[in-house]
């Protein structure tokens, strides 16, 4: 398990045990799998095929990224296209995780003029915001 969290002016992934990293962050949600390692390597080690619709964070060194698959993925492939250099299509994370997948994935992004919305099929008493400053 990993955690999403804010602290120090930034947003940031960390192992669930390491609560010295967050211990201060005034935001912080607990999810997972952490799908790219800190460091940028596939965080799943075998792919079982079980392709879903999924939402997930990444950060690398210029950006956070946020991520929303319509269509399925499973966790092996959403961490090899996460952790792939952006050269081969990627994104080049250095940490992602994993938010949800399956039928409670559900996800509203709007970028421009583009939009995309997932809705989930079970309920969810969980939202993540996040906003350009």
């Amino acid at each position: 398990m990993a955690v999403l969290y804010q602290g120090n002016g930034k947003i940031d992934i960390a192992w669930s045990k390491d609560t010295g990293t967050f211990a201060q962050a005034p935001d912080a949600v607990q999810a997972g799998p952490m799908v790219v390692d800190p460091g940028g390597k596939n965080g799943v080690y075998r792919n079982d095929f079980n392709r879903h619709d999924r939402t997930a964070v990444c950060t690398n060194n210029a950006a956070v990224v946020v991520v929303v698959v319509k269509g399925g993925l499973s966790l092996f492939e959403l961490g090899a296209l996460l952790s792939a250099a952006e050269k081969d299509g990627g994104f080049a994370c250095d940490k992602a995780i994993n938010l949800d997948g399956g039928p409670s994935t559900q996800a509203s992004l709007a970028a421009g003029e583009q939009s995309i919305e997932i809705e989930g099929t079970w309920r969810s008493q969980n939202a993540v915001l996040f906003e350009r400053r």
